[in-house]
């Protein structure tokens, strides 16, 4: 190559050089269109799932709760309950006996109609069937707090006119009852298709919210376990729809050497198992004792 030749060839890279030091040294230029496709493929569907929690946080006690409708009752009698500013429906079946049941009942139960079952189940107790905060002409709005405090209420109030009171919680019940069985002196408790905490049931329908920190109202049985002193039944239904098996077995893992013991009713289901002559039978041989 002449000198001609090369300095040609240098200039040219000099010129590349200089060309390609300042296309790096620009700011890269994000396209519009680009910008507006991130927004729609990251920012709406994390603005959605924003909302979705909103809603799950603001409606969850509509979900939970589900009161029923204020009904007549031909073998109860009707005893009202002042607390916290709100009157308690309590049905009232008396007897003359030292020993008197507590009755917490499920979700959707309307409790009048399991008057007439215990009645049959208990015939050595007076009964007292709560009609929940919202629910069968009580007045006020359903929480994990007012429901539990109410409970401890209506035991306070028969504990001064009887010796001996048992309580049995079914289902949503359940954990109004171990709340109240660990800080009163329950002589027995029954759990009827119990939870260990209401979030795990949850969880499992509403896997893709973070139901741990939304949820308020957990009813977290399991973490009550260990002060609760009396004996404790749980009666399971082995086809239970709604409370897993394993849901309550961790319930009953979690009182350790506690004196509580798990039957399992077969065929039967969550709303079954109300009606079953071996349910009735094993809340009376277990009350018996």
């Amino acid at each position: 190559m002449n000198l001609a030749g090369y300095w040609h060839t240098a200039m040219v890279r000099k010129v590349v050089d200089a060309a390609d030091r300042r296309y790096l040294s620009q700011p890269v230029q994000t396209p519009i269109a680009l910008k507006k496709l991130l927004a729609t493929v990251v920012v709406l569907p994390l603005l959605a799932y924003a909302v979705l929690c909103l809603l799950f946080v603001t409606n969850q006690r509509h979900m939970l709760y589900f009161p029923t409708p204020d009904i007549a009752h031909t073998v109860a009698t009707e005893l009202r309950l002042e607390f916290g500013g709100e009157s308690l429906k309590i049905w009232h079946h008396p007897r003359a006996t030292g020993k008197a049941m507590l009755y917490f009942g499920g979700n959707a139960e309307s409790v009048a109609s399991s008057v007439a079952h215990l009645r049959t189940a208990f015939p050595g107790h007076a009964l007292f069937v709560m009609n929940y905060r919202g629910y069968g002409g009580s007045s006020g709005e359903p929480s994990e707090p007012a429901l539990v405090d109410d409970a401890r209420a209506l035991f306070d109030y028969v504990q001064q006119r009887y010796s001996d009171v048992g309580v049995v919680g079914r289902s949503l019940g359940s954990g109004v009852a171990m709340q109240l069985a660990a800080d009163r002196p329950v002589t027995k408790l029954a759990l009827v298709t119990p939870f260990d905490s209401i979030a795990t049931i949850i969880e499992d329908r509403f896997w893709f919210l973070p139901v741990s920190i939304l949820l308020r109202d957990k009813f977290d049985s399991a973490k009550h376990a260990k002060d609760v002193e009396s004996p404790v039944l749980l009666i399971l239904a082995e086809n239970d729809e709604i409370v897993t098996r394993d849901s309550s077995m961790a319930l009953l893992r979690a009182f350790g050497e506690h004196n509580a013991e798990a039957v399992v009713l077969a065929n039967e289901g969550h709303n079954s198992i109300a009606g079953s002559a071996e349910y009735l039978s094993a809340l009376r041989d277990f009350f018996a004792e």
